[in-house]
Parts: C-alpha cells; structure tokens; sequence
C-alpha cells in the first residue's frame, strides 16, 4: 500500500448527523490543497443511519478499488475504511465506524487514529453537523502558519444556520470584533490568553493549529470536563493564535447530537465547570471570566423560574470556587445584570418604550 505523507489531519467526530455528515463531507472534498491531507472520521456507533450515508458516500466519491491505497481493517471495537477522493487526489478519508457509544462509557478514541496523529504537521477540527464553505480553507490557513513561525493557531470568520428555522444569520459570528482589527489597519484579529475567555474565537470548524509533543503532555487525566475549549486552551499556552476576516464556514445550531440537545443550563454549567477545571489545574484566574458569565446566566435562570432556593445555592456554590475578591466581582456583576433585566421586562410589561 501507498505511504502518504499527510500535512493536514482533519479531525471529525460525529454521532447521529445523518441530515447533515454529506455537508461537512462536501467541505472536506472540496478543498484545493498543494498538500495531502487525511480526514479521519468517527462515528460514534450513530443510531440514526448515519453509518450508512457515510458508506454510500464513500462508494460514490472514493476509489474503494485501489488495492495499492484502499486499506478495510476490522477490530472488536471498529470498522475501518481508508480510500483516496477519486477526483481530488490530496484528499484521504479514514472513516472509523464504532460498534459501540465511546461517549457514554467514557473511552478514548485517540488511540485508533495514532498513525495520521503523529506524522502531520496540523490539525484541523469540525464536527460532522457544521461544515466549511471555502474551497481554499485548509491553504489559506497552512499558508498562514507557514509564514508566521510564531503563531500555532489559525481560526477564522464563520456563520451560524438555524436548522429548525432554515435560516443564517445576517451577519457572520465575529464580523464586530473583526471590524475593530480592521480600523486598526491590522490583517486578522490576534488571539491570546488574555482574549480567550472573552470571545468564541476557537470554534472547532475553523481552526487549524499546529502539532507537536506539546499535545501530548496535556494533563487530561486532570480533568473531569475536558471540552474542546480546554483543549484550545493548551494549544494557546504553546503561542498565539490569529483569528483570519475570511468567512469559510457554517456552524450549524440544530436539536441533535451531544450539545444541541442539552438544556441552556446544562450548557451554561458545561462551560461553566470547564473553565473551573481550568482554574483548578493551571490556577489560571481568567478563566474565572468564563466561570463569573456563566454563573450569571446559571442564576438568571433560577430567578426566571422564581426558584430563589435555587438561586442561592447557586450563588453560594460560586462563592466556595472563587477567591473573595472574585465573588464580590460576581455579585455585582449579578444584581447590575439582574437590574437590568428586571427594567427591561417591567418597561415591556408596562408597554415603556
């Protein structure tokens, strides 16, 4: 069998997309690269057919008789098939088929894709409802990185769709914020530390960062709530990140899959307890940023539903994570947030405008 060299690995872990996984498919066969590239896809053993639009795919748009690239393996844990884009020569899928849910029992799927893992140079994520819409992504970005030694992060513009409405947003996720970088005169938006905790630069459509031994060392066993977020987290500890004005991809808001179906407070306390694994494992006080703007939504919610039992709880849940002169912070910020909202509902109620 044919040893490719690959300078990309796109990451795509996916679990009962079937509606969606031919979109972030389309995105990756798209893609004009002077480079090979593999995409390594995970089902999650979906449940709603999704294995089989994966399989049909594969047989329309892969050469699956290329007995010198064509690799088909089967363990007691996936099926795998690994073939070549019958038209776009530098675009590789290996798509793992899971016989079982990794997700609910908690088991590592890293250990399965360790060959494409460690020979590349970058790493690029979406997931399997999301999907890119820039046939020049993955080349603008590595050109990016190869030109700014400096940098191990490249992100860029996206735009949100509303599946049950059918409809996009009428401007992209980071227009504003870009704008500002503009006026400026400056070419991207640079991402660091300290800006982190305070945009959504890092969504796993758009990024592409480097890879190196530094991933490895990450202390995951740490963590009880490793998210996406944590994991961008370390990769800005190694340097800084540019966030590009293109926008090449679309993030896709729907009722399925892990995070679409949970509740905003199961998201909010999601996030919320990501970042204080962060604070508890790097002792690193922006991400109390996050934990402080969660915490208030958490509260908010509690008050919607005039459960002050509740409220308290969660007020005195802050107050034992945090130093002192944080939960002061968090109060304030609280009741000038509570304040306002309460002013808004009394004017709509009294018909003020």
């Amino acid at each position: 069998m044919e040893d490719k060299k690959f300078l990309v690995r796109v990451r795509c872990m996916t679990y009962n997309h079937a509606p969606y996984i031919v979109d972030a498919m389309n995105g990756f066969c798209m893609q004009e690269t002077d480079f090979p590239f593999v995409c390594t896809i995970m089902d999650d053993a979906s449940t709603d057919g999704e294995q089989e639009v994966i399989k049909k795919y594969l047989a329309n748009h892969f050469d699956l008789n290329d007995q010198t690239i064509v690799r088909n393996e089967e363990t007691d844990d996936y099926v795998l098939t690994f073939a070549r884009h019958k038209k776009n020569h530098n675009c590789y899928f290996a798509v793992f088929f899971l016989k079982y849910n990794h997700y609910s029992i908690k088991q590592s799927k890293s250990n399965y894709i360790e060959e494409w893992e460690k020979q590349v140079k970058y790493i690029a994520t979406c997931e399997g409802d999301d999907y890119w819409t820039d046939a020049r992504k993955l080349q603008k970005q590595v050109d990016f990185l190869e030109s700014h030694s400096d940098y191990v992060l490249c992100s860029h513009d996206y735009i949100r769709y509303y599946e049950n409405a059918q409809k996009y947003d009428e401007k992209s996720a980071l227009e504003d914020l870009l704008r500002d970088a503009k006026e400026k005169g400056e070419d991207y938006y640079e991402i660091n530390l300290d800006n982190f905790f305070k945009h959504w630069f890092t969504q796993p459509l758009t990024c592409l960062y480097k890879n190196g031994d530094y991933l490895y060392k990450i202390p995951r066993e740490k963590y009880k709530f490793y998210r996406d977020d944590t994991h961008f987290y370390y990769i800005l500890k190694e340097g800084n990140g540019a966030l590009l004005s293109d926008v090449m991809g679309v993030y896709r808001i729907n009722d399925t899959g892990t995070w679409s179906t949970m509740s905003p407070v199961q998201k909010y306390k999601a996030s919320f307890y990501n970042a204080h694994n962060i604070y508890e494992v790097e002792g690193d006080e922006r991400a109390i940023y996050i934990m402080k703007r969660k915490g208030i939504l958490i509260a908010w919610e509690t008050i919607r539903k005039f459960d002050l039992k509740g409220f308290f709880k969660e007020v005195n849940s802050y107050r034992k994570l945090v130093p002192i002169k944080h939960f002061i912070y968090y109060i304030l910020s609280l009741f000038k947030f509570l304040f306002i909202r309460f002013v808004r509902k009394f004017k709509k109620m009294m018909h003020i405008p």
